[in-house]
């Protein structure tokens, strides 16, 4: 595990996409995939997946410090058109005091509610805050789109102006049980995206893609793996 005393600098951190489906996942090996196989049948990760994750990131010396879901989860593709997708920044009508964002995160979210649109389809990302970045996420049935985010500037402890992407569903493909999260952190490891002594500060399940004003695109689901060394 990790030495004691050890600071982890989040600016660093890097952010890691493994595609959720087994079938489109290169990295998955086969083993790993005939275990995922298995695992579908009872909709629920192996106790000897969970096993190997833990000896290979002992072995990594990696601290993996989110808790992984055990229920595997069913999504597909979307389609989905380009509504909005900010290239300059714009101004907030009245800044937000983020100085004390641990105690009144619920309450800065209120306040911007009433300058930016529809921001009650979104979600804060807690962890970006840890790292002193503000960024909503887009929710496509309580699931992020990580292509479709609101970015806000900060300057001087306050929120003085903000980027919106944002998308309207036209279809829903058939959905499928989407590879564990433990397997998604295994590959990652395996394909030494997460460097040995790294910290794995969140694993999420969520969409992503390319957008495109031009024409209709899909979102293809997604664990977003964000690690620091």
């Amino acid at each position: 595990m990790m030495k004691e005393g050890k600071v982890v600098d989040w600016s660093k951190a890097k952010t890691i996409l493994i595609i959720s489906f087994a079938f489109l996942n290169i990295l998955l090996s086969y083993q790993l995939w005939m275990s995922w196989n298995e695992q579908t049948r009872a909709n629920i990760v192996s106790s000897q997946t969970v096993e190997e994750l833990n000896k290979l990131l002992e072995a990594e010396a990696i601290k993996l410090e989110d808790t992984l879901p055990m229920d595997l989860q069913k999504m597909g593709y979307l389609q989905v058109e380009l509504v909005r997708k900010d290239e300059a920044w714009q101004r907030l009508l009245q800044r937000v005091d983020v100085s004390s964002a641990d105690e009144r995160m619920g309450k800065i979210t209120e306040e911007l509610k009433s300058q930016i649109d529809h921001l009650s389809e979104y979600k804060l990302d807690e962890t970006a805050v840890s790292d002193g970045k503000w960024i909503y996420y887009q929710l496509v049935a309580d699931f992020p789109v990580f292509s479709a985010p609101i970015e806000l500037r900060q300057e001087g402890g306050q929120l003085t102006a903000y980027r919106q992407i944002e998308v309207e569903i036209t279809s829903r493909e058939k959905t499928n049980i989407v590879v564990s999260p433990h397997a998604a952190v295994k590959s990652a490891v395996e394909a030494q995206l997460i460097p040995s002594g790294s910290t794995i500060k969140e694993v999420r399940l969520g969409y992503t893609g390319q957008l495109n004003a031009e024409e209709p695109q899909f979102l293809v689901p997604v664990w977003r793996i964000q690690a620091a060394g």
